[in-house]
């Protein structure tokens, strides 16, 4: 009987070498690639590529990184809360504190969230959606006419 012998060493060396090999060559290819689809991506009207108006102004569109205004906060009506109001919670999911008895809430438009009045309007002075769900609220307030 003759039994078969191990591969030297040298030939698995010789087998996988050039398949990492074409691995990292395939992987830089790919990062080079998107690299290069993202500058062509942002610098795309400096060539020439799009002409300005396919390409709102960055002042058209709305913001959503800013809070509302004030004015617009004012708008969003504050309730003394009551144990007869029934909402489906009982705490504030922002400083995570139970509503008591006459505090003001604030219920947000079309999601229906329900927060401390103070707690929702710090947020929304620096954000335009519902903490929870992420509703964007400048939206909402611009279909109501408030600005």
């Amino acid at each position: 009987m003759t039994t078969a012998s191990p591969p030297s060493e040298g030939s698995v060396v010789d087998l996988v070498c050039p398949s990492v090999a074409a691995l990292l060559c395939a992987l830089v290819c790919a990062l080079g690639l998107n690299s290069a689809i993202r500058y062509v991506v942002r610098c795309g009207y400096s060539f020439g590529l799009w002409t300005s108006e396919q390409i709102p102004a960055l002042d058209e569109l709305p913001s959503t990184s800013t809070g509302l205004t004030k004015s617009a906060l004012s708008q969003i009506p504050a309730t003394a809360y009551e144990s007869g109001l029934n909402l489906t919670v009982t705490d504030c999911s922002i400083c995570l504190g139970q509503f008591a008895e006459g505090e003001k809430v604030r219920l947000v438009p079309k999601c229906s969230h329900v927060f401390h009045a103070m707690c929702i309007d710090t947020w929304l002075l620096s954000n335009s959606s519902c903490p929870l769900c992420r509703q964007a609220l400048i939206y909402l307030v611009q279909d109501a006419g408030i600005s």
